[in-house]
Order: structure tokens, then sequence, then C-alpha cells
């Protein structure tokens, strides 16, 4: 069971968020796009608006020590436990409460956390919020020497490798994910950080040695990450024999995302009912994996022809999972680029008017992704 876990928030829900500073779409920007969709015909697109808790002034600045996780207790109602959150990981929260006794609240149970953080780490959230990538990373890695609780260390490493993976840095992010503790238990609600490729990048070319050492590592998660890196390459051929191996392994996520990973070999050439199979399949993937295989989703529709198709699952990306910053930057640039394209069929004016909003969410949100500097001057996004 893998449940969400953010800056102060636990849900019982298998979707990492990672921060509440993490930047979704702005409730104008959803609106927009359910306008975006209604011409498209009768598929519709629900999204559920995720509010995180944010901290006043005074909460951070707190000298206290108690947390406070908030639990559906056995009647049924929500109970607020103070004490101190010693541990979180894929089964639940363990918290010593006020008296020293220990208590495990399964991960299904907890519907929110609360926990000091210090000066630093607010200093990177805000830093984050404003897409001020580079700045929020030094200043998570800062964060993360001056931690003593290790669950804390795992959030920020997580944010951190997150960070990395925006930013086009595949190989750092790679070796933070494959030093932490958690890349070898599937079950961490820190594993879905794992920085896989779903699409070309130029900056893999300087990783090859490090995945070919990682693809015969005999580790089955830094099997998977080297055969994803090479898939593309000249060692493609071997980083399949890799990738359908890792599907027979007994950890279900690795063994789904090695199976979802071989759909870039297809996404070319599959048909509709492959398609089709390959959306069941992401359905019953946990939340916070399906980020990449629904871009993949969304590139084969598009391969179809099906534009209508391609862009609701293009669109999931940036408004569930827009944590996962590269592949919700990628999305945002295929949509905007496919209306660009159908303005004329579909009507000047307001065609127009929603991808220029589309890139401007672009610019705004996901500045350090290099689609953001593609975004044609026209578009007027400045």
């Amino acid at each position: 069971m893998r449940f969400a876990t953010g800056k102060r928030r636990l849900r019982p829900c298998p979707l990492l968020l990672g921060s509440d500073a993490t930047k979704g779409f702005s409730f104008q920007c959803l609106i927009m796009i359910t306008s975006l969709l209604m011409p498209l015909g009768n598929v519709r697109l629900a999204a559920v608006a995720l509010q995180p808790t944010h901290a006043s002034s005074s909460e951070k600045q707190s000298t206290q020590v108690t947390d406070f996780v908030e639990a559906v207790g056995a009647s049924g109602v929500v109970q607020r436990l103070p004490g101190v959150i010693v541990d979180v990981t894929g089964k639940g929260v363990t918290l010593q409460g006020l008296d020293g006794s220990i208590r495990q609240i399964p991960c299904e149970k907890v519907i929110h956390i609360e926990a000091n953080r210090s000066a630093t780490y607010w200093e990177s959230q805000q830093a984050l919020k404003e897409s001020r990538i580079n700045e929020a990373l030094s200043l998570l890695y800062q964060a993360r020497s001056d931690e003593p609780r290790a669950w804390v260390r795992r959030e920020m490493t997580a944010q951190i490798v997150r960070l990395l993976h925006a930013n086009g840095r595949y190989g750092d992010a790679a070796r933070e994910f494959l030093a932490a503790e958690f890349a070898s238990d599937p079950s961490s609600p820190y594993w879905s950080s794992i920085p896989l490729v779903w699409f070309p990048e130029v900056s893999l070319s300087s990783e090859i040695q490090r995945a070919e050492a990682w693809m015969r590592a005999g580790a089955p998660v830094s099997e998977l990450l080297g055969a994803s890196f090479l898939l593309d390459g000249s060692r493609g051929a071997e980083a399949v024999a890799v990738l359908k191996r890792l599907q027979l392994v007994p950890q279900r996520d690795i063994a789904m995302m090695a199976v979802t990973q071989l759909w870039r070999r297809e996404v070319q050439t599959a048909d509709k009912a492959k398609i089709e199979q390959w959306e069941r399949i992401c359905e019953g993937l946990a939340s916070s994996l399906r980020p990449g295989p629904c871009y993949l989703i969304a590139t084969a529709w598009r391969a179809q022809g099906d534009i209508e198709r391609a862009m609701l699952a293009y669109l999931k990306p940036p408004i569930l999972w827009p944590e996962n910053r590269r592949i919700a930057a990628r999305c945002l640039w295929e949509v905007a680029s496919l209306l660009a394209k159908d303005q004329t069929e579909f009507g000047g004016v307001a065609r127009r008017l929603q991808t220029e909003r589309l890139y401007q969410e672009l610019a705004t949100s996901y500045p350090e992704s290099p689609w953001s500097r593609q975004i044609p001057k026209s578009q007027g996004t400045n």
C-alpha cells in the first residue's frame, strides 16, 4: 500500500505529492482546461482538487516538538493524535505518544500528518513555489544535512530526486535515488520518485557507462534504471532483455515499471486495442507511478490520430501529478502544440487563447524545462 505524503500531509491514497509548495495547476487553469475540453466532445476528465494545508508564520516558527496525526479510529471517527512521528513507511506511521507509548497507524487509516520543519526547509519550499529550482535544491541539501529525523531526510531526498529530474540531471537524480535507503523498498511512499526515462533525452549520452554498470549490478532497481537510460540507444536490445526479465521479479512495482518502460518501443505502432490495454494496466498502477505511462498512452493515441484522447491523457500528469515536473512540463508542451496545429479546424480566436494559456502555464510553472524555452514568442507568454 502506498499513500500520499507531503510537507505535513499524509493521505490514504497511492499518490506521492512531494511538497505542499510543489506548484500544481491554478484554479483558473483548471477552469480553462474544462472549457478547452468541452468542444472536443462528451469525454470528460475528472480531476480531484487536493488542497494542501499551508502553515501560518507562527506554525513555521514554532519550536514545539509535538507532531500530530489525524487518523480514522475503530469507530470510524477521525482522531487527532499528538506525539512525535518516529517513522513513515509504506506500512504507515509510527507515532510515539505523549506518554511514551509507541503506536503503529496503518496508512489506510491516516488522513493527515503535521510535523515541524526547519527554517531552511521552509525557505526551500518558498523557492520551489516560485519555481526557483536551483535555489530550492541548494536549500534542500542544506536542510537535509541538518535534519536529525530519518523519515524527514527520506522525504527530502525524494524531493531532491524529483527536482534533479526536473532539471534534466538524470544521472544525478539516479545516484541520489540509488543511494537512498528507500530505493530497495518499492513499498516506500518515496520510491515513486525513481527517475525513469519516458521520452528521448539528449542529456543521457553522458550517462551511458554508469547506466551499463547499473544494468549489470544484479539489483532489480539498479537494472531498471540502467535499462531505462539505455533503451533508446545502441544498447537498446540489451535493455529490452533486462526489462523483459524484470517483468518476472516478485516486486510488483518494479515489474510493472519494466512492463510500461517497454511501451516506449511500441508507442508509434500500437493499435487501438493495445492502447486500451495499456490504459487498463495504467489504472492498476499505484497512482504515483502513472505519470510516465500516461505520457506514453497519450503519445500512442496521437500516433493513431485520435487527438481528443491524446490531449485528455496528456492533461492528466500536469493536473494530477504536478510534482513530477519534467513529465508534467512535457505534457503541457504536447497539448499546447497539438492545439496550435488544430486552431484552424476548431476555430481561430478561442483555440488560440487556449493555446496561449497552456504555454503561459508551462512558462510560469515549469520555467526550468527545456520546453518552456521553446515557446513561440508570438504566444505572448512574457
